[in-house]
């Protein structure tokens, strides 16, 4: 009796121990999943915090960049008040000329090549020729200055292009394609043909505007007000209706001038 009394009593602290062992490998197992888990948050939260400060980095970068334009912008749009104000001074008068005409009218020419170069691409799959160009419009006249404001394209190699205007006769104003931070790009000259075109006014009797964007009636009804000449040269498919209307002269460009 006295043995199977012991014997019992081993059989239960064999189930007591069985049972704290079975529950002592839960207890690990359990461990072992938090700290999995554990691992995995503390991994999602390290890649989280290392893309906000990616984002953070591109939005300074973004923020620096839009603070520069604003900056460029606000520079050029105060050239081009002082030089409005210059002119609008009574000392300004007409009479030079309605005395001047035919080949004594100085000219200023201004070529807005990437808004002629996708107008003759959309239109025609073709290129400009801007030296033909150039002779078309000045004529007999005197020409006392041509722009070409040109946009660099990370992919598209210009420098033979610009040789080539540069060759003949052409002024060049290059800037670089930027892009934002957006992934968008912005790559345009209408502040600097504008500021470029105000500064020379005093000295011309026709602006000629090789372009056909809207966003320049402002400027040519400014240099209406300065008794000079607009004339516009550009693809009429690609010119805006406000533009040709305010122009003294509209010109537009056919097959005979591509190339």
């Amino acid at each position: 009796m006295k043995l199977d009394a012991e014997h019992q009593q081993l059989l239960t602290k064999y189930k007591d121990i069985t049972a704290q062992l079975n529950e002592l490998t839960q207890i690990r197992a359990t461990k072992e999943t938090f700290l999995a888990e554990l691992k995995l948050v503390e991994e999602t939260i390290y890649k989280e915090s290392q893309a906000l400060e990616l984002l953070k980095t591109d939005l300074q970068n973004h923020f620096g960049a839009i603070e520069k334009s604003h900056e460029a912008s606000r520079n050029a749009l105060n050239q081009i008040r002082q030089t409005a104000g210059y002119l609008d001074k009574p000392a300004l008068e007409p009479t030079n000329q309605t005395e001047r005409t035919g080949a004594q009218e100085r000219v200023g020419v201004f070529v807005d090549v990437q808004n002629m170069f996708y107008a003759a691409k959309d239109q025609f799959e073709g290129r400009v020729d801007y030296i033909k160009l150039l002779d078309l419009i000045v004529g007999p006249r005197q020409l006392l200055a041509a722009y070409a404001y040109i946009v660099q394209i990370p992919e598209i190699k210009q420098f033979n292009f610009i040789s080539l205007l540069e060759h003949n006769g052409y002024t060049i104003r290059s800037k670089d394609l930027r892009l934002r931070g957006d992934g968008s790009a912005k790559g345009d000259w209408d502040v600097g043909i504008a500021v470029d075109v105000v500064s020379m006014l005093g000295t011309l009797d026709v602006v000629i505007l090789a372009s056909g964007d809207g966003d320049f009636c402002p400027l040519a009804e400014l240099i209406k007000q300065q008794h000079k000449r607009i004339e516009v040269v550009a693809f009429e498919h690609n010119t805006s209706m406000d533009l040709q209307a305010v122009a003294d002269q509209f010109f537009p460009i056919g097959e005979e001038l591509l190339m």
